[in-house]
Parts: structure tokens; C-alpha cells; sequence
């Protein structure tokens, strides 16, 4: 105010548009965190249980005990789901996938897992909707088709002669058409009589999508602190 008397009206023009840049700092601030924050949320701890490795169980148990509350969002029933199934854990994935899907019904990737685990507990029915679903549903991902394809394959030899050419040629046209959209996706072998099926090699799951996972990446008390603390450093004790 001072100085302002003495300032062309250009000066004062850029001396009023720095002062309110440098009050904006606290917001921006609070603004930076919000988009980059990772570590130490909820995001992390899915992600984690994802990848699997080191630590994983623990965190499967801290999850575990947010289920039982019912206080787990739809991204970590989705992961520990997962995580259980590619452990064979099949008693505990298919309900925790089931629930995910109560979160947040016909969630293509969540239908997909839950009918891996389906199929892999003996069930050659109900995993033909949830994998046709994902199919339509994501229609750039190969693994439904993949999944379906060993579906049929898996309903041919255990139906018998009577419906195992129908179920073989179903399984070709599925294959067919997730090499059309992946071509990198591995080719279906058939099943050898006796041959002790592995889940993981068998069938593939899909991981929770990069936006759902994102979503989880929030950390309000922090914002709150950064804003808090770059305000007092700027301002003092002034409200």
C-alpha cells in the first residue's frame, strides 16, 4: 500500500497478480498431494496385495479384518478376492469375489475372476455368463475368450462324447476370436486324460483396473496439513 503511490499501473497490475499467486500456494499445495498421493493409502495396500511377494499375507489380514467389518470398499475385496484365488484358496475367493460384486455389481473384471474361481471349483455353468459378460463388456481384452475357450474344453471332457465335439468346436471359435484381439495370447492345448489342471496356467484373471485403483489414492488429512502448514509458514498466526 505503501509503495503503490509510486507504481505505474502496469507495476501495480503485476505486484496484485504475485501477491494473490503467492496466497494461492496453500491451495495449490493441498492440490499437488491430492493428485500425487500414493504411499500410504488405501491404493498401496491393494496394489501390494496384487503384486503379491513379501508381506502380502499380512496385508491379506489386515484386509481380511476390514472385510469382516464391513468396512472393505470394492477395490480391496476385489484384490484380496484375487489374492486368494491365486493361492487356491477357492472357499474364500469365490465369497470374497461375490461380495466385491455386491459393491459394485457386474464389474467386468471382478465377474471374470469370480468365474475362474467358479470353474475351478468344479462349476461348468454358471462361469459361461460371467466370462461372455466380461467379453462384451471389455471388448479389447483377449482373456474372456481365452477363459471361455477353456470353458468349453473343460465341458467337453467332462460331459462325455456326446456334446465334446459341439464343446470343442464352441472352444475353437472363442479361441479364434481372443487371437483376434490379442494375438499374443497363448494357444489352447488340449487337455491330456488324467492330467492334474493348475489354475494359474490354466485360466488367467485380470488385475483391478488402473482407475479403480487410482481412486483409492487418497489422503485428506494430509492435503489438510500441507494447506495448514503452508499457510502458517506464509501467514504466521493470522487467520
Amino acid at each position: 500500500g505503501a509503495v503503490a503511490l509510486y507504481l505505474s499501473t502496469t507495476e501495480r497490475v503485476v505486484a496484485a497478480v504475485l501477491i494473490a499467486a503467492l496466497g494461492a500456494v496453500p491451495v495449490l499445495g493441498q492440490l499437488v498431494v491430492r493428485q500425487t498421493a500414493f504411499a500410504g493409502t488405501a491404493a498401496e495396500t491393494v496394489y501390494l496385495l496384487e503384486q503379491g511377494g513379501l508381506g502380502a499375507e499380512q496385508l491379506a489380514q489386515q484386509l481380511a479384518k476390514r472385510a469382516a467389518e464391513d468396512k472393505a470398499s470394492f477395490a480391496e475385496l476385489f484384490a484380496l478376492g484375487r489374492f486368494e484365488l491365486r493361492r487356491g484358496k477357492l472357499d474364500l475367493a469365490i465369497p470374497r469375489l461375490k461380495a466385491a460384486l455386491q459393491r459394485k455389481p457386474n464389474e467386468p473384471r471382478a465377474e471374470l475372476n469370480l468365474g475362474v474361481a467358479m470353474l475351478l471349483n468344479g462349476d461348468l455353468e454358471n462361469p459361461k455368463t460371467l466370462f461372455e459378460n466380461t467379453a462384451k463388456a471389455e471388448p479389447a481384452l483377449a482373456e474372456p475368450l481365452y477363459n471361455l475357450a477353456r470353458l468349453y474344453q473343460r465341458r467337453g471332457a467332462a460331459l462325455g462324447k456326446a456334446v465334446q465335439a459341439a464343446e470343442t468346436d464352441r472352444a475353437s471359435a472363442a479361441m479364434v476370436e481372443a487371437r483376434l484381439r490379442d494375438p499374443s495370447i497363448p494357444e489352447v492345448k488340449d487337455l491330456v486324460p488324467g492330467e492334474k489342471l493348475q489354475g494359474n496356467t490354466y485360466l488367467i484373471t485380470l488385475p483391478l483396473s488402473r482407475d479403480e485403483l487410482l481412486s483409492l489414492a487418497s489422503l485428506p488429512e494430509a492435503e489438510e496439513r500441507v494447506r495448514a502448514q503452508l499457510s502458517g509458514s506464509m501467514l504466521g498466526d493470522l487467520p
